[in-house]
């Protein structure tokens, strides 16, 4: 659990961590150098979970041997809806999601707390709009979760 208390806002209780892949982790199907090890610190913490479409069919390789939970969005659903209700199935209030694509709008919308990335595929404008945190890549993202007085700072009000 990841507890951020706030003198002028609702404190956050976090549980779980929800990950866009590609475009937010990794970049054309291959994870970001520095992400797994950040990871790996914020497994002790958070339950983490990777939900995606896996456009280039890399992501269960590439974390074979991590502690974090693939998800795969389902074909009967659009990625969006996919991703929303994966969320709110596992408390989104107690959720903290981090996307970058259009299909993220709606989780990042949901989330007790939501970061948009604008990394090397950019971000979708859409889902910049309902994220709490703007962030220009995933390594800084993660820092702020490893670092709660800069997560703090960013969200006082």
């Amino acid at each position: 659990m990841l507890k951020i208390s706030f003198k002028n806002r609702k404190d956050l209780v976090l549980n779980n961590l929800v990950l866009d892949y590609n475009g937010t982790i990794a970049f054309k199907g291959k994870t970001i150098s520095g992400v797994k090890e950040k990871l790996s610190k914020l497994a002790k913490k958070l339950n983490i979970y990777i939900v995606t479409a896996d456009t280039f069919g890399t992501v269960r390789e590439e974390f074979k041997n991590q502690n974090v939970n693939i998800e795969i969005t389902d074909d009967r659903l659009t990625g969006a809806k996919y991703k929303e209700e994966f969320i709110e199935k596992i408390n989104s209030e107690k959720t903290v999601a981090i996307g970058n694509g259009a299909n993220d709008r709606l989780m990042l919308k949901k989330a007790g707390l939501s970061l948009a990335i604008i990394g090397g595929e950019g971000a979708s404008l859409n889902t910049v709009l309902e994220a709490d945190i703007v962030i220009k890549n995933i390594l800084k993202g993660l820092d702020l979760l490893l670092n709660n007085d800069s997560l703090k700072a960013t969200l006082r009000r």
